[in-house]
């Protein structure tokens, strides 16, 4: 395949209600389909890979897009023929969201939680008894906002750890106690382990409680292994009659920011 034009076909239903729970959607009849040219390379060599880049900026994949493949489309020079069409295909997760959320503002300590920063917080990890939580054999368990969240997504084969310089989003400030999703992400299958995929984070922790003398936290870095949600209709064949269930997988991709004390 050297010479011709290639394009990436996505294929998908959409969904009529919030596919992100944990049972089956309803969806349109239809597949609707998404078409966008590879502008920049025109072949694909027989016995090495080549990296193809697709704008979807236009027209993007929708958040509710169930039933997601993907489809690359050939179609020029393919030895003797000059107008030959290959096509691959893939079955990819449908689109994930990554959510980030704070519970800095509890913390559990011997199994019990209690407000961070709070005088029943403190008594537990107070050994000096001056009221603070600073000094030897002390924690801190003061509330605590985050700032400068840098998220890296990456592969299972090749996880990569997020930093100030090697991230695909940043969230500039989450405040304690709150949600933030900065992301959705599509995948395929790593060896057939459900779609899995690594996502580290990487963050500033800022002081909020003026009484807080205790900072350990300048900076943290979290790396989490997860799975892409899979929302799609399979067939197959049971007592020789053909089966259709819709498949609803539906992961926890929350990521928590927070400390625990046991």
């Amino acid at each position: 395949m050297t010479d011709g034009n290639i394009e990436l076909v996505v294929k998908y239903k959409l969904a009529s209600e919030d596919p992100f729970h944990s049972i089956p959607v309803s969806t349109a009849a239809d597949f609707s389909y998404i078409v966008v040219p590879e502008n920049n390379v025109h072949s694909i060599p027989k016995n090495t890979t080549v990296e193809l880049n697709f704008d979807l900026t236009q027209n993007p994949i929708p958040l509710y897009a169930v039933d997601v493949y993907l489809q690359v489309v050939y179609k020029g020079t393919l030895g003797n023929e000059t107008d030959a069409v290959a096509v691959g295909y893939k079955d990819i997760s449908e689109p994930t969201p990554i959510d980030i959320f704070s519970n800095t503002d509890w913390i559990c300590l011997y199994n019990n939680w209690y407000v961070a920063g709070s005088p029943e917080a403190i008594a537990q990890v107070d050994v000096n008894q001056d009221g603070i939580a600073y000094g030897a054999n002390e924690y801190d368990v003061y509330p605590h906002d985050q700032k400068n969240i840098y998220v890296k997504v990456s592969s299972v084969s090749s996880p990569q750890a997020a930093s100030s310089t090697n991230y695909d989003v940043k969230v500039t400030y989450l405040t304690r106690g709150n949600l933030v999703t900065p992301l959705y992400i599509l995948s395929d299958d790593y060896q057939s382990i459900s779609y899995q995929f690594v996502y580290s984070l990487y963050s500033s922790w800022v002081r909020v409680d003026t009484t807080n003398d205790y900072w350990g936290h300048a900076n943290r870095l979290h790396t989490y292994y997860g799975s892409t949600i899979k929302n799609q209709t399979e067939y197959w064949t049971a007592n020789s009659a053909e089966e259709i269930s819709r498949a609803g997988y539906i992961p926890d991709m929350m990521s928590i920011i927070g400390d625990f004390i046991l």
